[in-house]
């Protein structure tokens, strides 16, 4: 679900900022009487703009946006190992004395 709402939110952008360059592109050709460069350059600029959007998600997407990759060591351990908070609770040394939780 969470990938469906990433993906239409970065159509609308990428619709979105095509539209407005390309309309602006227009404009500017009827007002300073040049065909077809500022249309050009307005499909030009808004493919630059909607590449920056994907690269900017899929870099957010990357470093913890989202994603769901094991932590720097690799593939995560078996439970009970450790690699969890629940894991170094259960992992005791004999004799040692418990850690105190800190609670608030």
């Amino acid at each position: 679900m969470r990938a469906i709402g990433v993906a239409s939110g970065l159509g609308c952008s990428v619709v979105t900022s095509l539209l407005v360059l390309i309309v602006g592109g227009v404009f500017l050709d009827d007002a300073a009487g040049t065909a077809p460069l500022f249309t050009l350059l307005g499909v030009a600029l808004g493919l630059v703009v909607a590449g920056w959007q994907l690269y900017r998600l899929v870099a957010q997407l990357g470093t913890g946006g989202g994603s769901k990759r094991p932590a720097a060591g690799g593939r995560p351990g078996p439970p009970g190992t450790g690699s969890s908070p629940a894991g170094r609770e259960r992992r005791q040394v004999k004799g040692a004395r418990p850690r105190r939780r800190r609670d608030g």
